[in-house]
């Protein structure tokens, strides 16, 4: 399958990271830790080998804010994005209606973006500097 980025939210710190999706067939659970700030973003995608691949991006801080367990025909369909320097806010809804949020207050007025959401690139260090979406092309 073909996938587009969205635009990169966020600040230019941190290292650049971009998911391979060549062999992945679903992403099934997401957790992001927080504080103040958002922390770390940890995925787990199936393979098309039946396989599960666990991947993180950002710091070891902040405490698991969100718990996302996506059944078989369940994906992020819509995130809403607040930040500055850094991603301070994560607003996140499947298809099935289901939200969850993680995060501070700060970072401004919320940038909304929808699609569905197969994978994640960006850029992090001790925190998700920025983050942008694969979605199907």
């Amino acid at each position: 399958m073909a996938f587009k980025k969205s635009p990169l939210f966020g600040g230019t710190g941190g290292g650049y990271f971009e998911d391979n999706l060549t062999e992945i067939v679903q992403l099934i659970k997401v957790d992001i830790y927080s504080g103040t700030y958002i922390d770390s973003i940890r995925y787990t995608f199936k393979d098309v080998y039946g396989n599960t691949r666990d991947i993180t991006h950002g710091g070891g801080g902040g405490s698991l804010a969100a718990n996302i367990i996506l059944a078989e025909d369940e994906y992020i369909n819509f995130v809403s994005i607040k930040f500055g320097n850094v991603i301070d806010h994560l607003e996140l809804e499947t298809n099935k209606g289901r939200h969850f949020y993680a995060g501070g207050t700060g970072g401004g007025k919320p940038v909304e973006f929808s699609g569905r959401i197969s994978g994640f690139y960006g850029r992090a260090g001790s925190l998700i500097d920025a983050i942008g979406f694969f979605i199907p092309a």
